[in-house]
């Protein structure tokens, strides 16, 4: 183990854990790479080592990468329906800016003048004297006839 080491440049205890079998639960990148390296040392075929190290695809597996790809293609499909009405929206603001609707550039007055109806009825009244203060100070100055002259 000692040569084998010396020859391949991996660490004992790594390739003590590989004959152990420490990386058969989840063989990663450096797991293949320690099992490629050792079969070149021993004059094994790389490709068919790396192959015997990796496992069985379990049908579990494969139920689930297609339950996340359904997962993957609805979020896909929710997310271009989404964009699509964004964009909706923002072509139809565009087009009601740019043919300029009267209802979007019309102004709008600040203040608002309105007829005063209880001083409307008020001046409605048959007092002479009620007509002239309503009619103006002009109006007011006129006095009916005196009888005694």
């Amino acid at each position: 183990m000692d040569d084998l080491a010396t020859r391949t440049r991996i660490p004992r205890r790594n390739i003590e854990r590989l004959e152990s079998g420490a990386f058969d639960a989840s063989p990663d990148g450096f797991s293949r790479g320690f099992v490629r390296t050792i079969a070149e040392a021993l004059g094994l075929d790389p490709d068919e080592a790396v192959m015997r190290h990796m496992r069985e695809p379990v049908a579990e597996d494969a139920e689930r990468a297609r339950a996340a790809q359904g997962r993957r293609m609805l979020l896909g499909i929710g997310a271009a329906a989404l964009l699509l009405i964004v964009l909706v929206f923002s072509v139809k603001l565009v087009v009601k800016l740019l043919t300029l609707d009267p209802q979007v550039t019309q102004e709008r007055p600040g203040l608002v003048y309105r007829r005063d109806a209880v001083r409307e009825l008020a001046g409605s009244g048959s007092d002479p004297a009620d007509e002239a203060v309503a009619a103006g100070p002009q109006a007011a100055d006129v006095r009916p006839p005196d009888p005694k002259r």
